[in-house]
């Protein structure tokens, strides 16, 4: 059996594509459409998964703080179940 780490060969197709075989593909846990960073070093093409996260999608520090909030409240057991916040909620409501 060869070494994870042994050179694996693989043609280049009309359009510049390169197919990565399967073993290594699960090795690194990609999968059809996951991206990959490309980069040339000392004469060489290095392939890397690559994780992209969308600027909308990163908390602001304040965010960061009210998400740290309720999670020690979660730990701490100072939960409150939907539907009972819901109708304390109705309840808070019609008081008014």
């Amino acid at each position: 059996m060869a070494s994870k780490n042994a050179a694996v060969i693989s043609r280049l197709g009309q359009r510049r594509q390169v197919v990565i075989p399967k073993g290594i593909c699960d090795d690194l846990h990609l999968d059809v459409g996951h991206v990959v960073a490309l980069e040339r070093r000392a004469g060489a093409v290095v392939i890397r998964p690559q994780t992209l996260v969308d600027r909308d999608d990163v908390f602001t520090l304040a965010e960061a703080r009210v998400v740290k909030r309720g999670a020690k409240d979660i730990a701490a057991g100072k939960v409150v179940g939907w539907s009972k916040y819901k109708n304390v909620r109705a309840l808070d409501r019609k008081s008014r």
